[in-house]
């Protein structure tokens, strides 16, 4: 009997190191009161993204994307911050969620 092989990822279009930074943001938006439900997909070239909204009244909260080597999170507002290593976005929503919620009116 033959053996049925998974060669798809669960981690959608991300790799998993990155689906748990992902993670990690999520879990920093709801620390801050923020309860968010995220959306993943990949642009037209391939570069994989996540936004993340508002779960109760799906305002637009953050877009995160790979752009080259980098990974890029741009606010509601269009402000943005491009980092070299993913991990230091989930600082940055940690600093920054409290007012960019208060921009949202959340």
């Amino acid at each position: 009997m033959g053996r049925v092989v998974n060669l798809h990822s669960d981690s959608g279009p991300w790799a998993p190191y990155e689906s748990a930074v992902l993670s990690a943001i999520q879990r920093e938006f709801s620390a801050q009161g923020i309860e968010t439900d995220c959306e993943h997909g990949r642009a037209e070239d391939g570069t994989p993204w996540t936004a993340f909204y508002v779960v109760n009244s799906g305002l637009f909260v953050a877009h995160v994307a790979r752009q080259g080597r980098n990974y890029v999170l741009m606010w509601s507002d269009h402000t943005s911050v491009q980092v070299r290593d993913m991990e230091q976005l989930v600082n940055i929503v940690r600093r920054s969620a409290y007012h960019h919620a208060r921009l949202w009116g959340t």
